[in-house]
């Protein structure tokens, strides 16, 4: 693997939702997420335990249900991280976390010290003003895969940018 600093899983938007998301109105000087990189992170892993991300996904395959309808319906800004983000409740995705926290302990992760609280970041910055407004529409999306994803160290002082990885589809399981 390259010199990538950060791993994680997540959900993308489908294009509809990507074009959504980025129009949204944010303060001016805001340091917007690129729409192309736009995720809801599901599992935060930061260093690749095995050897390639699709050998991460083959591990994870039993936890990998799904389609996760999202469903984000206000726009906040969270002071320690400084990022505005989209926010919803999205118990797929909660569920989805708890599956895959299930295991990833057993492939070296260290898991979190607090649940999944379901987000998109839109922006970082330290001129952003508190926000908590209701986004209307509710901005939402089905997702249908799972993506390891890595943060562009390169890109780490400036504009976040991200890549995708890997993509594992989220299996509809049939009951037993």
């Amino acid at each position: 693997m390259d010199a990538v600093s950060r791993y994680f899983l997540a959900l993308q938007p489908d294009a509809p939702a990507r074009e959504a998301l980025a129009a949204i109105a944010l303060p001016p000087g805001a340091r917007r997420v690129h729409p192309q990189d736009l995720h809801l992170t599901v599992a935060f892993l930061g260093r690749l335990t095995l050897p390639t991300p699709e050998a991460l996904l083959a591990a994870l395959a039993e936890a990998l249900a799904g389609p996760v309808e999202v469903r984000l319906d206000a726009l906040q800004y969270w002071p320690g991280p400084r990022i505005a983000c989209a926010v919803g409740p999205v118990p797929q995705a909660e569920t989805l976390a708890l599956a895959l926290w299930a295991r990833l302990p057993d492939l070296g992760y260290a898991a979190p010290d607090r649940p999944l609280r379901p987000h998109v970041s839109l922006a970082r910055g330290p001129g952003l003003a508190p926000i908590h407004t209701l986004l209307q529409p509710v901005i939402g999306w089905s997702s249908a895969q799972l993506c390891v994803m890595a943060s562009e160290p390169a890109a780490m002082a400036g504009t976040p940018r991200y890549r995708t990885l890997a993509v594992a589809e989220l299996a509809a399981r049939l009951m037993r």
